[in-house]
């Protein structure tokens, strides 16, 4: 599967304002690859005229432009939002990104002074694990999963 702006690969449309939704089911992440010509405008202040940006429920990453394409970008999300934004001028190629899927994972670190068993290095959604605190500690939930 993958995403391309209007117009790409000859030239981007535009004054575009483009909005991508992908969504997988829960407990899944999308997992999204720039792949071939990566050419959005750029300013030459290091601006973006053009921008892609991806946004999900709990990031924003920071707008892409210019000739070199990011790396892989897992989103940790099961939806995503790509957009796309051109100014009126310009005759750039633009983009496309290709996405797939992986388990959505957890990490180990659940709460200073605790041990979690069984100890892996990733969980997946649903794993069972047990989180015992440090004798005189207190646990405080500091985020969910």
């Amino acid at each position: 599967m993958q995403v391309n702006p209007p117009g790409s690969p000859k030239s981007c449309a535009e004054d575009a304002h483009c909005s991508y939704s992908l969504s997988v089911e829960e407990g899944l992440q999308l997992v999204l690859e720039f792949t071939g010509d990566f050419d959005v405008e750029a300013k030459p202040n290091v601006e973006c005229a053009d921008a892609v940006r991806i946004v999900t429920r709990s990031n924003t990453h920071e707008p892409f432009c210019g000739t070199v394409a990011p790396g892989l970008i897992d989103t940790g999300s099961s939806k995503v939002q790509i957009q796309f934004d051109s100014e009126s001028a310009g005759t750039n190629k633009g983009f496309t990104i290709v996405y797939k899927t992986k388990r959505m994972t957890c990490p180990i670190d659940v709460t200073p002074h605790s041990t979690v068993q069984p100890l892996h290095q990733q969980y997946v959604t649903g794993a069972t694990l047990t989180v015992t605190c440090d004798k005189g500690s207190a646990m405080e939930l500091v985020r969910s999963y």
